[in-house]
């Protein structure tokens, strides 16, 4: 009778050892595929950048398009249809 309690409590210990063990690679797996796919939208969020542009890069081409009209403003025609810079 001694063995098949004993035979019972190492069943019991040995189920709990594998429900740890497997609870702790489900644990580690887990954050494997998390790091995987934070990585990998990283990466594509950098080569989207990267093709496309960014925000900054297009207000950047903006304030250049409102300075060059800013500048064709300062030009005025005098007499005999000649164009010439206006003084500031």
């Amino acid at each position: 009778m001694e063995y098949v309690e004993k035979g019972i409590s190492s069943l019991t210990e040995l189920e709990e050892s594998l429900v740890r063990t497997v609870a702790r690679d489900g644990a580690l797996i887990a954050i494997t595929l998390c790091s995987i796919t934070l990585v990998i939208l990283i990466i594509g969020t950098a080569i989207y950048h990267w093709k496309h542009g960014t925000v900054h890069e297009e207000m950047v081409h903006e304030e250049s398009e409102r300075r060059k009209k800013k500048n064709l403003k300062k030009r005025v025609i005098v007499n005999n249809n000649s164009i010439k810079d206006a003084q500031s």
